[in-house]
């Protein structure tokens, strides 16, 4: 499920079909865009006047982030998470690709295991 002011992941029928092969944000104009994880930058760069950055993370992960307002890395670049790949435009939009077939990127983004923290009940402020 996306979240609010978010596009979920649909991927489309055929080459061509409708769908959206990750998930899209609306944004504020301006704020950084962190890598998901780390790797190499892959592809710095505009194609019809929007500008992209690829990240490969391993021989068969590769993350897209598109619709950037600038980008502060270049091909060839090593990135760990969280590093600042360039600042978003009005919206923002996160692919992956797997052995390159786009997946849903909402579970790669969550951690894998949650672990619970048990709170003394004497440590919950009052009502």
């Amino acid at each position: 499920m996306a979240a609010p002011g978010a596009v979920g992941f649909s991927l489309p029928a055929g080459q061509y079909g409708a769908g959206n092969r990750g998930l899209e944000y609306t944004t504020v104009a301006g704020r950084p865009v962190h890598a998901v994880g780390p790797g190499v930058v892959s592809f710095a760069g505009t194609v019809a006047n929007e500008r992209y950055v690829s990240v490969r993370h391993d021989a068969h992960t590769v993350s897209s982030y598109s619709y950037l307002d600038t980008i502060a890395v270049g091909v060839g670049d090593e990135v760990d998470t969280g590093s600042v790949l360039g600042t978003s435009g009005t919206r923002l939009q996160l692919g992956v690709r797997i052995d390159g077939i786009y997946v849903d990127p909402a579970p790669l983004l969550r951690p894998a295991r949650l672990r619970p923290r048990l709170v003394p009940s004497s440590a919950v402020p009052p009502c």
